[in-house]
């Protein structure tokens, strides 16, 4: 069947297998960290669970990089756990002081990775902004919706209060590349018709965004699922979140539009070499499959000194399933 295709090209240099990344936004921005927490590399992603909207992230990020710490009375009690607007629901604790402390910990180390990072991927899932006492939230939390006022934002509106951040996060990091992109998840609940507004405002402020600053691009993620894919077998049964195959086919356009060549040789290696470690063999306790393993682990331990990396979990896996097989 033919189909539109839509390619995912970088305009900065290629991506390399030592360079540290930041995942931050929604879901979809989870989805393509683990791909490259699953081959071991330098990835650290969504420290305060998923965020949607570009406002509450970058009040976190100023946060971070002011060290403007949580205290406990931004936090409220909602069945039995602690929770933060600021923060999603995965923050939440049961006891309010680990609440308070795990935050401010995060804060901490997202500091220390915008500071370091040589890339961050930037996945933004909404415009539509809910506020309480006139104060953007990340998160209701499931509080009641009579505490929030509801609004979409522009791009111009988004630019007002991100940009001002963005431009201290490059005087910290010249260095940093800030991939932007819209998630393709759809936002069902707000209405489609909403959904729609709301998507069309993010691709506009990405798209401004890549013409004030030569540090940013925008991917066209998005774009491949809607405009490429366009089908509800890419979808997974709410109809609303993209499946495994259709992470799977934008993962393989980014591995081939932002990577080089030894990344992605590093990556379709350790990709077969996974598949091969997730092998389970009829006949475990064979010759053939003993001989194996330790293929497995030779190949394992020589791209570990051909990538300068460390695949440590990966070799303690085959090394307990060789001494079990003993």
């Amino acid at each position: 069947m033919k189909r539109t295709e839509v390619n995912i090209l970088s305009s900065f240099s290629n991506l390399e297998v030592e360079e540290k990344t930041l995942f931050i936004g929604s879901c979809f921005a989870e989805n393509i960290g683990q791909k490259f927490n699953e081959l071991e590399l330098d990835a650290f992603i969504n420290p305060f669970g998923v965020i949607f909207h570009p406002i509450p992230i970058f009040q976190l990020f100023d946060r971070a990089l002011s060290d403007y710490f949580f205290e406990p009375k931004d936090f409220f009690k909602f069945q039995d756990y602690w929770f933060n607007y600021q923060l999603s629901g995965s923050c939440a604790k049961f006891d309010k002081n680990e609440a308070v402390d795990f935050a401010n910990q995060k804060l901490k180390e997202l500091k220390a990775k915008i500071t370091s990072s040589d890339r961050l991927f930037l996945t933004f899932g909404t415009s539509v902004l809910r506020k309480i006492s006139n104060d953007p939230v990340a998160n209701c939390h499931k509080q009641s919706p009579e505490l929030f006022t509801k609004e979409i934002s522009t791009s111009a509106e988004i630019q007002k209060c991100i940009r001002p951040v963005l431009d201290r996060i490059f005087r910290i990091n010249s260095n940093l590349k800030i991939s932007l992109s819209v998630s393709p998840v759809r936002h069902s609940k707000e209405g489609m018709v909403e959904n729609s507004l709301s998507k069309s405002n993010l691709v506009v402020l990405c798209n401004d965004l890549k013409f004030i600053y030569h540090k940013i691009e925008y991917l066209p993620i998005y774009e491949v699922v809607v405009d490429e894919l366009r089908d509800y077998s890419f979808f997974k049964q709410d109809l609303v979140h993209p499946n495994n195959q259709a992470i799977e086919m934008v993962w393989q356009k980014l591995k081939k539009g932002l990577g080089s060549r030894v990344f992605i040789d590093f990556c379709n290696q350790f990709e077969q070499l996974l598949l091969s470690i997730k092998h389970k063999s009829i006949y475990p306790k064979s010759t053939q499959n003993i001989l194996f393993q330790k293929k497995m682990l030779t190949s394992i331990v020589e791209h570990e000194k051909k990538y300068g990396v460390n695949w440590q979990s990966k070799k303690e896996i085959i090394q307990t399933r060789l001494k079990n097989l003993v």
